[in-house]
């Protein structure tokens, strides 16, 4: 317990440093900016610098499930779009996905787009990627939500035509996704399907073990076009599902 103790003390050390480090070079990028050079995404940088300074001083945690909480006097997203618009321009999304790719950078992105009315489908697919690269399965949910909240039942969609043209790398991430994108209807339907039929088609165990533990074990849980096929999984699967 003392040394696992030891271990996340230095990893709150290094991780502190990691945000220093970050938060000067974004100081020094935005300081060597002209003041009135035209850039349309110099108001998201300034505002990343602001949220860094917020994470150093506790006020807020990056990898938070539930964006809507920042427990600050003064929300720095909410004030920062009372006066500006909620639609991005392609500069900004251009901005936003590159922001995406750092390693500090990309656990900025949920909060600034939980506030934004409306994105691209092509930000929307860049947040579910950056999703499956997320190991820990507590935080991933946080690039899921904005693309929720804005393309709402695309992102299933889109979720299980990747799952379809994947390695089973990305698969593993893929599933960590399903567990927190609750389908219904149509899109549950569909994932059923091309789950039973990824089962059927695949002789990798490991890949037939993940698929087993995102299928129902029951048949009275099918849908009702899927029992037939259900039906035969179930029935010729027990030692792999129980």
């Amino acid at each position: 317990m003392k040394i696992r103790n030891i271990g996340i003390k230095i990893y709150l050390i290094i991780r502190h440093l990691a945000y220093r480090l970050e938060l000067l070079r974004v100081k020094r990028k935005n300081k060597r900016r002209k003041p009135f050079k035209a850039c349309l995404h110099r108001d998201i940088d300034i505002l990343y610098e602001n949220y860094l300074k917020a994470v150093l001083s506790k006020e807020i945690f990056p990898q938070s499930r539930h964006l809507s909480n920042i427990f600050m006097s003064e929300n720095i997203f909410d004030q920062y779009f009372k006066d500006r618009s909620k639609n991005l321009t392609k500069e900004q999304e251009h901005h936003i996905i590159k922001l995406l790719k750092g390693r500090i950078s990309k656990w900025f992105v949920p909060y600034y787009l939980y506030r934004v009315d409306y994105f691209s489908t092509n930000l929307m697919k860049a947040l579910i990627e950056t999703g499956i690269k997320v190991i820990d399965p507590s935080y991933n949910n946080c690039f899921l939500i904005p693309a929720q909240k804005v393309h709402k039942t695309s992102v299933s969609d889109y979720l299980i035509e990747r799952f379809q043209k994947s390695t089973l790398n990305v698969k593993r991430g893929i599933f960590r996704l399903f567990y927190w994108d609750k389908t219904s209807g149509k899109q549950y339907e569909d994932r059923i399907s091309m789950l039973l039929d990824e089962f059927d088609k695949t002789r990798n165990l490991r890949l037939r073990a993940y698929i087993s533990r995102n299928l129902p074990n029951e048949i009275e849980d099918y849908p009702e076009s899927l029992k037939a096929k259900a039906l035969e999984y179930v029935t010729n699967n027990k030692r792999v599902i129980s």
